[in-house]
């Protein structure tokens, strides 16, 4: 009889081993490896699916009233209710610190702290974590999935965003179709050449490690470990290029034709993800279910997506956004049945897979024991409506059919609002422990066609939140109901917006007198036009509100358009019409954003001739549209700027007591 060997010291990790010899090699299973009692026992494979819809879930269809496990479903829950012991719903919860509206999608799995914030910094997200852990011996170490964007869920540890795949018949070529053997061979060399690539890039690093100091050889030894495991990585890709991928019965899918159909988008994506993970070609998936702001092709539906999710407790917008809210479940629901009825050692794969479904906006759940992110957004932030009758001079507008030449949106994260007939304020009050009664109108930019929501609106709100500053979001008429003049219904929103903010400040924690606006490229000229024509009456008088002051009391123009010609140089356009009464400007934009730097500084001159206090930055590189996200060009830093200035313009200030 041999000699048995039993562990009753904890195991050791065959990561760590390698790790520690310093070389990137495959050992064999060694017994010390082994757990104590049941080494021979196989260690059921684990999986996880992460899935965000990132305009939220209505809560009060989705939270049953009572607790505990005999509670009446909720119309939300009643979808899926045949899972019932199967998962547990979560209300109330959060991620500390996890601000930003809908840029909190980016903290949905790793809780990085304010990822509104002009130096928000990423961090690894959960499901590339597992990866890091469980190094799961399978084909592919994760799937990255979307739909209607290549914007993912997922987060290298190094915060980059990993892309996600978002057609469907990609996908399934990707899992289950083999390439010709030319394109094999042509794979492995790839592969082999990377493997080349980092023995150098290794060597080099090693002989650099002799020179420098203790801090540097502890960021060094980081940098080997990653270039050992990423050696690793490329041997197992090369021996997986060589194994033939799974065969299943179902066919490749073909792509939806409209970028609107989130079912079509889901229903295909959601059969790859239970085939993926029934022949173990992955272990870990996310999944970010993408909400537009164009009219999803489902029966019943009228209006955007985006526009219902901002429902207002309307009724009819509440039962649209219901029905197709449920559409999403019940694909969710097909897919939880589709792991039920397949079966692997005995279990079947529901048992084996945490399934998380939430979101990063508002009330959510969470599936199968499961929590997830919970943040303020502009779904749930006090919104209301501007005009508290009709709008002005809407009455004959009808909105433009879409086009069957539409360019697609970009692909960039950014939420992009086309059509706007109600227009709204989305109100982010200062925390109280922060509030100084300063508080800024933002109206994002978008050519006067679209509105640029998240970017240059409730990211710029959280923003000035930690500054102690309450923001109103304004969400102003698109597309332009005057191609001559495009900033007359909006400005007609500007003013009474102002007048609000103003009405409401002792509600509201707001300094009447420290009533400023600050605007994105379309928006920031609006920001220009509000604060040189806030004497002109645009709209009739419709309640007490309009007794009050439009007038802003500073002003924030942020890479403003229109100012003057952005292609021919000459003079600042006839409607920026400056005087001594203009209110206080900080201004910034770009030498690289055609002409629309020469024009900021036509504007300056004509503020400085009217001795009105003024700041402009012009920065060398950085383009257009960078809101508060940061990148490597100075320009990024321009909210510390700004944040200079209005200390310096005592905006800052708590506010007096009266």
């Amino acid at each position: 009889m041999k000699n048995v060997y039993v562990a009753f010291n904890r195991s050791v990790s065959r990561r760590a081993f390698l790790r520690g010899t310093g070389v990137a090699l495959a050992l064999p299973m060694l017994d010390a490896m082994r757990p104590a009692f049941g080494a021979s026992t196989p260690t059921p494979k684990r999986r996880m699916v992460a899935i965000c819809t990132t305009l939220g879930i209505h809560g009060p269809n989705l939270f049953p009233e009572q607790t505990g496990r005999g509670y009446k479903p909720s119309p939300y829950s009643a979808v899926i209710d045949e899972h019932r012991n199967d998962f547990t719903i979560f209300s109330g919860l959060s991620h500390p610190e996890v601000d930003g509206g809908h840029s909190a999608e980016a903290s949905y799995l790793t809780a990085a702290p304010h990822p509104g914030g002009s130096g928000f910094k990423n961090s690894i997200s959960l499901d590339q974590l597992a990866v890091e852990r469980l190094t799961p011996d399978t084909r592919y170490s994760s799937l990255v999935l979307a739909t209607s964007t290549n914007f993912g869920m997922s987060w290298t540890r190094g915060g980059v965003n990993i892309p996600a795949e978002e057609r469907p018949s990609k996908l399934f070529a990707k899992l289950f179709l083999d390439g010709t053997t030319d394109e094999v061979d042509r794979q492995v060399r790839k592969l082999k050449d990377g493997q080349s690539i980092m023995d150098t890039v290794g060597g080099q690093a090693k002989a650099l490690e002799r020179s420098v100091s203790a801090t540097d050889r502890e960021k060094l030894d980081q940098y080997f470990t990653s270039v050992r495991e990423l050696e690793q990585r490329l041997v197992q890709s090369e021996a997986w290029a060589r194994k033939p991928k799974p065969k299943v019965a179902l066919k490749q899918p073909a792509d939806p034709a409209n970028r609107a159909d989130i079912i079509g988008y889901a229903r295909p994506i959601f059969d790859l993800v239970h085939l993926a993970l029934q022949t173990d070609s992955t272990r870990f998936v996310t999944l970010r279910m993408q909400g537009l702001n164009q009219i999803p092709p489902i029966e019943g539906v009228t209006q955007d997506w985006h526009n219902l999710s901002h429902h207002g407790k309307d009724p009819a917008k509440l039962d649209e956004l219901a029905i197709i809210e449920k559409a999403e479940l019940k694909e969710l629901n097909s897919f939880l049945k589709n792991l039920k009825s397949s079966k692997e050692d005995g279990e079947n794969l529901l048992d084996r897979t945490m399934v998380l479904y939430g979101s990063n906006l508002g009330n959510f759940m969470s599936l199968l024991s499961i929590c997830a992110a919970f943040t303020v957004s502009a779904a749930d932030a006090n919104e209301m409506k501007v005009w508290p009758r009709e709008v002005p001079g809407e009455a004959n507008f009808k909105p433009p059919a879409p086009s069957p030449k539409a360019k697609a949106p970009k692909e960039d994260g950014t939420l992009r609002v086309s059509l706007v007939t109600e227009p709204t304020l989305t109100l982010f009050r200062a925390p109280a422990d922060k509030a100084n009664g300063t508080a800024v109108l933002i109206c994002p930019g978008g050519g006067y066609n679209i509105l640029a929501f998240d970017k240059e609106g409730t990211e710029v709100a959280q923003w000035l939140n930690s500054l102690g500053v309450t923001a109103a979001v304004l969400k102003y008429r698109v597309p332009r109901r005057d191609k001559d003049a495009p900033h007359t219904a909006p400005l007609q929103d500007a003013q009474r917006g102002l007048r609000l903010l103003r009405q409401h400040a002792g509600e509201w924690g707001i300094d009447a007198k420290r009533v400023g606006i600050l605007g994105f490229s379309a928006g920031g000229h609006l920001t220009v036009m509000a604060g040189t024509h806030w004497d002109e009456t645009t709209y009739p008088k419709q309640d007490a509100a309009d007794e009050l002051s439009c007038r802003p009391d500073f002003l924030i123009p942020i890479y403003p358009a229109y100012l003057g010609d952005e292609k021919t140089p000459g003079p600042l356009s006839p409607l920026v019409r400056v005087n001594k009464e203009t209110p206080p400007t900080f201004c910034v934009v770009t030498h690289d954003d055609q002409l629309r730097g020469m024009n900021a500084a036509l504007f300056y001159v004509e503020l400085k001739k009217e001795k009105v206090p003024a700041e402009l930055h012009i920065f060398t590189k950085g383009g257009h549209g960078y809101g508060l996200r940061p990148s490597d060009n100075p320009v990024s830093h321009w909210p510390q700027r700004c944040e200079d200035w209005l200390r310096a313009m005592k905006l800052l200030e708590p506010k007096s007591k009266p």
